[in-house]
């Protein structure tokens, strides 16, 4: 025995997770002789998270005496975490760590040279299923396991599908969440359906089990596949005794393994441990070729059912497939549309919807899609559009289209300009935008508080200083000037009066000329309501007027007096 006295493993996520991991601190304890160790924390139900149930329920009392360090390590010890990938062989753990108490190793995956460049694979996957065997479970665990084999056993061969949904469907949390881990814990029933099919045609010998903790959906496809003359297990028909949630996962681990072949949408950990434990050889059911998946998602779309919910993610798994395939923006709109029909106040659908909309000018739909959301989820909303992973925006494509919306006299889409220039720390912009929605009429208490909250008086001047609005600018034009200074002589009759009236406006607008603008007049936030002023008749007036002036040498003022009775202005 050398000086290093214990591995550890310490996890804190699902249970698929922790017991992989288990098992790798167990063979790798073996092969360098050393004592093993646990910290098992419970786990309770929560934004994003999976029940995980207290050790004292798992196993034996014994077993947590010998093992269990939950609570008792002493973190004054020295502990290290090391790289994954640093170890030539079982010897390497004992020099790099000999000094050591103990060390944690919380490796959630099928060891191989990755990990040890010199571990013998075979004698690995020979020595999992002896390790998980010798782990000494609590009686109900034990019965549970039991059970599981017995069931499985009944059924002959068979080739297993997990149908990953439950909380990714029906949580609003984790089904607004659009993150990539997030996407590939959800199962497109269509696609199960298919692949069930094909396999079942492909070994007609094979029975299959679908497993999933979404009893409604599982069932759905059974009597769907009733019809089409194929049957199948659901694990409801074995396990519908078991109420608690953990034993179930337990139960529905040992089933998983037990089947020659395991599908499942992606590599989950849950189904590396089925694998490791069985021997079952691990697969998607998703075809590799997106074009496939495409064809087969609208082949079943519409006709088969399983509640709303469902639906709305099938559609949106469509919308995910039509981005990888670089489908018209059209398309993408119709199925976010229908995705939205069956989830009203999904807000990442919504948060997609509105760039979309936006991006093919259809604003008067984004302005009302943002109206409806706000006055529902106004901090749900914000809090999916600004979620992060990993320290990057989850929707940066969005907020960056969003940052420079062109749409000012739409009050809601202004409002989320705002908040998205907020975000990035514009908060020039972001005060801007916030007038302008204030102006258009939106009174909402998000608005009506906004300045006072501005504690620099620099910036809230700012904020009025008429180089940033378009409106103001293009009415101080030398052309609308002019031209509005025409039409009222021309209502007052004062023609003798006109020539001094326009000179000395002319003299203002030099004057006023001196203080250049550092901001150009397309950037200005509320430029595409403006522009149309330069062609109203004031500004078109005035500018003819210029003209006319410009070029009297020429008999201008004569052109210029034909074109007007004409109305060729």
């Amino acid at each position: 025995m050398n000086d290093m006295k214990l591995v550890i493993t310490s996890r804190t996520d699902g249970f698929g997770s922790r017991m992989l991991s288990f098992l790798n601190v167990m063979y790798i304890a073996n092969k360098i002789n050393v004592n093993f160790g646990f910290v098992w924390k419970k786990r309770f139900y929560g934004e994003n998270e999976v029940f995980v149930d207290c050790e004292e329920n798992i196993f034996s009392k014994d077993y947590i005496k010998k093992h269990s360090f939950t609570n008792k390590i002493d973190e004054s010890l020295e502990v290290d975490f090391f790289p994954v990938n640093d170890f030539n062989d079982f010897n390497d753990f004992k020099r790099k760590y000999k000094e050591y108490i103990y060390f944690y190793y919380n490796i959630p995956d099928v060891l191989d040279s990755k990990h040890i460049k010199k571990i013998d694979l075979i004698d690995y996957q020979n020595a999992i299923p002896e390790l998980w065997n010798s782990i000494d479970f609590s009686e109900e665990y034990k019965r549970i396991i039991s059970e599981a084999n017995l069931y499985s056993k009944s059924i002959g061969k068979y080739i297993s599908f997990q149908l990953r949904s439950g909380d990714a469907v029906y949580s609003d949390n984790l089904r607004e969440n659009i993150s990539p881990i997030r996407k590939s814990r959800f199962s497109p029933v269509e696609l199960v359906l298919y692949k069930i099919i094909q396999i079942k045609n492909e070994n007609p010998e094979y029975n299959i089990l679908l497993v999933s903790e979404d009893l409604d959906a599982i069932s759905v496809i059974q009597r769907r596949l009733k019809d089409e003359n194929i049957d199948i297990y659901i694990i409801s028909q074995f396990n519908s005794h078991i109420v608690d949630p953990m034993q179930k996962t337990l139960f529905d681990l040992i089933m998983l393994s037990k089947s020659k072949i395991m599908y499942s949408p992606s590599r989950s950990v849950y189904g590396l441990l089925a694998s490791v434990l069985g021997g079952a050889r691990l697969d998607s059911f998703l075809d590799k070729d997106d074009s496939s998946q495409y064809d087969v998602m609208n082949k079943y779309i519409k006709s088969f059912y399983v509640n709303d919910l469902q639906k709305a993610l099938s559609y949106f798994y469509l919308y995910n497939l039509a981005e990888k395939l670089g489908k018209s923006d059209e398309l993408k709109i119709l199925y976010l549309e229908s995705a939205l029909s069956f989830d009203k106040y999904n807000c990442a659908y919504i948060i997609l919807l509105t760039y979309l909309y936006i991006k093919n000018n259809q604003y008067e739909k984004a302005n009302q899609i943002i109206k409806l959301i706000l006055e529902i989820k106004h901090d749900r909303f914000f809090k999916v559009l600004f979620n992060k992973e990993f320290e990057k925006y989850l929707l940066n494509r969005e907020l960056e289209y969003f940052l420079n919306i062109k749409a000012d006299m739409y009050p809601y889409l202004c409002y989320l300009a705002s908040k998205v220039c907020s975000e990035k720390g514009f908060l020039l912009r972001s005060y801007l935008y916030a007038f302008l929605s204030y102006k258009h009429g939106w009174m909402d208490k998000n608005i009506k508080h906004f300045f006072s909250n501005i504690k620099n008086m620099d910036v809230k001047n700012l904020i009025f200083d008429n180089k940033y609005c378009a409106e103001f600018r293009i009415k101080n034009h030398l052309s609308y000037l002019i031209g509005q200074e025409l039409i009222n002589s021309y209502k007052k009759r004062q023609y003798i009066y006109l020539y001094p009236k326009i000179f000395k406006i002319y003299i203002k607008y030099l004057c006023n000329r001196t203080n250049e603008n550092s901001v150009s007049l397309s950037d200005c936030i509320d430029y595409e309501s403006s522009k149309s002023i330069m062609e109203c008749f004031t500004y078109r007036l005035g500018k003819e007027f210029i003209y006319a002036t410009k070029n009297w040498y020429k008999g201008g003022y004569v052109i210029f007096l034909i074109r007007l009775k004409k109305g060729k202005i």
